[in-house]
């Protein structure tokens, strides 16, 4: 039978272990209140961004060996493609390195996040949407900010233009919308309104 004082010092142990627990998830899962865009180019992007949880547009992302071939089956075919088994085992293995603990691996969309007049809730725990071809323009709200069913298109959003090549980051929990592309579209013209345009990896808890 364990003695009194072994027993005190296993629920200290319990309780140590249970505290650290529950400081480490609400510090994995914290929402801030307010919006900074941070940026980076492919070449400098570190994971250790990852940790701020804020938007991160890194340019040149779609420029990469990760994204090169799907940016070029799209951009050689006005209609949808779908992504290969082997082409999402590909991507991921050369992504790993930001892959968070436990986390498992979510189907490729494509297309991923066409336009809409409703914003969404990210539920993943890291979501990357990179803009193969055309123009997005992308609208964020700090999820601190938001109280009820969501943000409406009166709340205070920071948006953000993502261009060919570019990628950005969405924090788990933000909300963000997808709007026309600058010149009204969200691809390249008339004819190909509503095309894959972009390309969405990620993964969720």
């Amino acid at each position: 039978m364990l003695s009194t004082s072994t027993l005190i010092l296993l629920w200290a142990i319990a309780l140590f272990i249970i505290g650290y627990l529950v400081l480490l998830y609400r510090y994995h899962y914290r929402t801030p209140d307010t919006i900074t865009i941070l940026q980076c180019t492919a070449d400098d992007f570190s994971p250790d961004l990852l940790r701020e949880r804020q938007p991160i547009v890194c340019r040149g992302m779609g420029d990469t060996t990760v994204f090169a071939t799907l940016r070029a089956s799209l951009s050689s075919s006005s209609t949808a493609s779908p992504v290969s088994t082997a082409d999402q085992d590909t991507v991921y293995s050369r992504l790993q390195h930001i892959a968070p603990w436990f986390a498992t691996p979510q189907p490729i969309q494509v297309p991923s996040i066409p336009p809409s007049d409703q914003f969404q809730q990210s539920q993943w725990d890291v979501r990357l949407w990179v803009q193969l071809r055309g123009t997005s323009r992308v609208w964020f709200v700090a999820p601190g900010g938001v109280s009820g069913e969501g943000p409406s298109n009166e709340d205070g959003y920071v948006e953000v233009v993502l261009r060919e090549g570019d990628g950005v980051f969405v924090p788990f929990l933000w909300w963000y919308r997808v709007v026309e592309g600058e010149n009204g579209e969200s691809g390249v013209d008339n004819e190909k309104r509503g095309v894959n345009d972009g390309v969405e990896v990620g993964w969720r808890r």
